[in-house]
């Protein structure tokens, strides 16, 4: 990947990179990124001691009971979806987990958000030959690092196709069942960002990256808020 201080998102969001001729069903760590269409707001909100930013809007907090940000500002904790690569602290790979201070901007998942979370877990045992590291849900995109351990035929891109259709088809039942708000057309954009990574030194440039998404958001290029 070359030299990873000039590791930059906004120019990653801004196209595709694929390798052309490069099998993308070999073994490694890959960084995704997808989008909702037309970067509409769909998963939640990014906020600071209990308040959604300037501009998020109040309705993508559903359940507000059951966020647990209330009580975890008042212990002067939030958790967050870091995960760990799992090293030798005992902590499963690819479970949310880390901790963020009070006054730090937090990603609260609502319905739609945490049904996002748990397809994207899940899809170790839809593809049993990967395993997931860091990954976080923002209000209108996703990033996450996948790894391939062994060959299975199956490419990046069908795991991330697998991994949209499942959830836009449990978005549908939510609308229609528990009333979640309507996507225009699509949930997620046709295609998806990728980036091979090739080196500690990138693994670590980007992880910190995903972990430090919500914190940074209102400075990110994907940033947008308001209805469809």
């Amino acid at each position: 990947m070359g030299d990873t201080s000039r590791y930059n998102p906004q120019i990653h969001h801004r196209k595709s990179i694929r390798l052309k001729g490069y099998d993308y069903s070999k073994d490694g760590l890959y960084f995704i990124t997808i989008c909702t269409q037309h970067r509409a707001c769909l998963f939640g909100n990014v906020v600071i001691a209990g308040a959604p930013l300037v501009g998020a809007q109040n309705n993508d907090i559903q359940n507000k009971n059951d966020i647990h940000f209330v009580n975890a500002i008042q212990n002067d904790s939030v958790v967050q979806n870091k995960t760990d690569f799992g090293n030798d602290d005992g902590r499963q790979k690819g479970q949310p987990q880390g901790i963020a201070p009070t006054g730090v901007p937090t990603m609260i998942l609502n319905d739609p958000g945490k049904m996002v979370e748990t397809e994207w877990l899940a899809l170790p045992k839809r593809f049993t030959n990967i395993e997931l590291h860091e990954f976080v849900v923002m209000p209108n995109h996703f990033h996450g690092i996948l790894q391939i351990i062994t060959p299975a035929g199956k490419t990046v891109g069908d795991m991330i196709d697998a991994f949209k259709s499942i959830t836009t088809v449990e978005y549908i039942h939510g609308v229609k069942q528990t009333g979640w708000r309507s996507f225009n057309g699509k949930l997620w954009q046709r295609n998806y960002w990728e980036r091979i990574i090739g080196d500690e030194q990138s693994y670590q440039t980007i992880s910190n990256y995903i972990v430090e998404n919500p914190a940074k958001w209102k400075d990110d290029k994907l940033y947008h808020f308001g209805n469809i």
